[in-house]
């Protein structure tokens, strides 16, 4: 049957448009109340410019040139001067960055043994000194029943230097990342960090850029399941719209663990789309592995098992269950395998970092569910994600519902819905950050929109203007309006001076 491709939704601009206008509203009236004329930001107006420029002209480039001696490097090209040149606009000091150099050294002192054996050890501590949380934990201690409260009973018999007892900053910092998140990022930091400099330009940018840049030729492979080896232009065309993101672009010159899971999940949905084969397969195995590193990298990325699941069920029906079997039993034998050497308990980690993330966002909202920071999160945060790309999915996805498969639903779905689940997994934190690492399931939805519009020049070219309009409004909004805001009251720092 031969199917029609659809036009460009009108709706789609117009709406686009008229949020953009509601963003530029909110940020007048923050103008008008925050913005302090006596501060002086660290704000860089040429690299603005060069970032605007770079970004037409890198599509300008994808719609005239042919040739693909040309169009490759030229679009490399144009993807590290976007980058590079967003990195100078508003250098601000990334607090959580620094902290993770802070775990990643304290790897390197104590080496991979000593670190893994002891990495709860802090974490139980702080939690056994607060009243609040101590009873949490206990709740959930007794409700999972698994007991770690025994794992308290001797834990103030620990030296200082291993629980981190002294009221220090750095120790603060500490306590603070390894209590949420798991060792393995900050392992990663840790083994990286002799190769770069002092200065945080070599320290954190470059790092962060060269994970970005991982991530989106990562991203272009997977492309590649979508479109023919000589359809480069439309896979580097998608690319540059996850590029413009401006959730994208921030996370680019931050060493937090956000790209690094997309990553490893662009891998983990690669190998599944790859994996045809009934009988279990090496595929099965080598996904078990990446899901693993996956969670390693960040707990997060355990909101993905059920959709595992179904997509093994709906592609295998009865033969899953067997298939399944190895996924889990190669999933399960990376963090079995650091247990049983070095103690370290994913689970507990898991537990500790939910008892304090909930229970100290609950008192300082004062409810463990706030109505308003529950909608901040679900719709301001989608602006700083990049409010073109969800209402271009959002207005388009109806639209390409007979080029889809059924596994291809399920994932654009679940990535539609993650703008509203993720809040009651996450909250109170930055949900556009987070949605980073499940960009690959965005990609077949994007893919399909993409290639069967009629207008696919106008498509690209108008969310091009429209993510280079938001990236503007952030970047003012950040780097002006609120610039001596956060200076007074978040001693918000510069790396450039």
């Amino acid at each position: 049957m031969n199917i029609q491709k659809h036009k460009l939704s009108k709706f789609y601009i117009y709406s686009t448009i008229a949020l953009l206008m509601i963003l530029t509203g909110y940020y007048y009236h923050r103008f008008l109340k925050y913005y302090d004329k006596d501060f002086t930001p660290e704000f860089n107006l040429s690299a603005l410019v060069i970032f605007v420029i770079s970004g037409v002209a890198m599509i300008f480039v994808l719609r005239i040139f042919k040739a693909q001696t040309k169009i490759l490097p030229l679009s490399s090209f144009f993807i590290l001067t976007i980058i590079l040149s967003h990195d100078f606009i508003v250098p601000y000091v990334c607090a959580d960055c620094k902290m993770n150099i802070l775990v990643g050294e304290r790897f390197r002192e104590q080496g991979l043994a000593q670190f893994l054996r002891n990495y709860h050890k802090p974490t139980l501590y702080k939690i056994k000194k607060s009243p609040i949380l101590h009873e949490k934990f206990l709740l959930y201690d007794d409700i999972l029943g698994f007991n770690y409260k025994k794992l308290m009973e001797d834990i103030e018999d620990e030296p200082p230097d291993i629980i981190l007892s002294e009221d220090t900053k750095e120790s603060r910092s500490i306590n603070w990342r390894i209590g949420k998140h798991s060792p393995f990022w900050f392992i990663v930091i840790g083994l990286i960090e002799p190769f770069t400099g002092d200065d945080y330009f070599s320290k954190i940018i470059i790092p962060a850029n060269l994970v970005a840049i991982l991530y989106l030729i990562s991203l272009y492979l997977f492309l590649g399941l979508f479109y023919k080896r000589d359809e480069y232009k439309d896979r580097i065309s998608i690319l540059s719209l996850i590029l413009l993101m401006p959730s994208f672009l921030t996370n680019a010159s931050q060493i937090t663990n956000d790209l690094a899971l997309g990553f490893f999940l662009t891998w983990v949905f690669y190998l599944l789309f790859k994996n045809n084969e009934a009988r279990i397969h090496i595929y099965d195995a080598a996904t078990g592995l990446l899901y693993s590193l996956a969670v390693l990298c960040k707990f997060t990325s355990l909101t993905m098992i059920p959709i595992i699941v179904v997509l093994y069920l709906i592609r295998f029906k009865s033969r899953a269950i067997t298939k399944l079997g190895l996924f889990f039993l190669c999933f399960c034998s990376l963090p079995a395998l650091l247990y049983k050497e070095f103690g370290y308990n994913i689970i507990l980690n898991v537990i500790t970092g939910s008892v304090e993330e909930y229970t100290l966002k609950a008192i300082k909202a004062g409810t463990i569910f706030n109505p308003r920071t529950f909608g901040w999160y679900i719709l301001y945060e989608q602006y700083h994600f990049g409010i073109p790309l969800v209402t271009l999915l959002l207005t388009h996805m109806h639209k390409i519902r007979y080029y889809v498969t059924r596994q291809e639903i399920l994932i654009s779905y679940m990535f539609i819905a993650s703008f509203w689940i993720l809040p009651l997994f996450l909250w109170g934190s930055g949900v556009s950050r987070h949605l980073l690492g499940f960009l690959p399931l965005m990609i077949p939805l994007l893919a399909h929109i993409y290639r069967n519009c009629r207008e696919k020049d106008r498509m690209l070219i108008s969310t091009v203007i429209f993510l280079l309009l938001n990236n503007l409004l952030v970047l003012i909004h950040e780097g002006i309006i609120m610039a001596g805001f956060y200076h007074d009251n978040f001693h918000t720092s510069y790396w450039i001076y």
